[in-house]
């Protein structure tokens, strides 16, 4: 399983970039979306998203966005918060990964037995390294890839991309044929969790459409 870990957009992100960020299974966003706008461009996606509030996410007090959140993928324990400092304040459970944004500096360390992680900002580097980290996670393991925005370039045009509608229809259509999930997404060139998602939606909600999968994926 691939999880993009991103921090500290700041209003900036490239389609190119956000193309790369959604096409891992599951995406991480460790705060200063800067404004609802961004914010509304990860969590509009179809992938699996968490976000943190960070200290210049003024629009997000009291709403969307908490000061942490605490998440597991398939035995890899992670928490997340925005700024280093508060790890301490408000870490109550144990985790295997710890991700922080805030310094605009990309970081990989273990200390007290923890593993640090902070992506670095995509946008606004202070350390002259743009890009986000790719954790690989499987069965209770993990290893870091580190993906420099330079190296990101579109992988395919834009009419060459399947529309969300699109994908939801022929998912719905293959699920009706009986097959599973790992063949869905093999034949749709789709992350097996985005279409796990999909087809759970549709099983557990008897006669459900397509505008009614979509308004549930998208909160609207």
């Amino acid at each position: 399983m691939k999880i993009a870990v991103v921090s500290d957009t700041h209003g900036r992100l490239s389609p190119a970039a956000e193309e790369s960020i959604f096409s891992c299974d599951a995406v991480l966003h460790a705060g200063d979306f800067d404004d609802e706008d961004m914010y509304r461009r990860f969590n509009r996606r179809l992938v699996p998203f968490l976000g943190v509030r960070g200290n210049c996410d003024s629009w997000a007090w009291g709403g969307s966005l908490k000061d942490s959140v605490y998440t597991e993928y398939e035995g890899v324990r992670i928490f997340m918060t925005h700024r280093p400092q508060d790890v301490y304040r408000l870490c109550r459970r144990e985790a295997d990964i710890i991700i922080c944004g805030h310094t605009h500096c990309h970081e990989e360390i273990t200390t007290d037995g923890m593993f640090r992680l902070n992506p670095g900002s995509i946008s606004r580097p202070r350390d002259g390294q743009a890009g986000y980290v790719i954790l690989h996670v499987s069965n209770g393991s993990y290893e870091t890839e580190y993906v420099p925005a330079e190296s990101i370039r579109p992988a395919v045009s834009a009419k060459d991309q399947m529309p969300d509608d699109m994908l939801i229809r022929r998912t719905v259509k293959l699920t009706d044929r009986g097959l599973p999930v790992p063949e869905i997404a093999a034949k749709l060139g789709a992350s097996p969790v985005l279409i796990d998602r999909i087809v759970r939606m549709y099983l557990t909600h008897p006669g459900i459409d397509v505008d009614g999968i979509l308004a549930r994926i998208y909160g609207s």
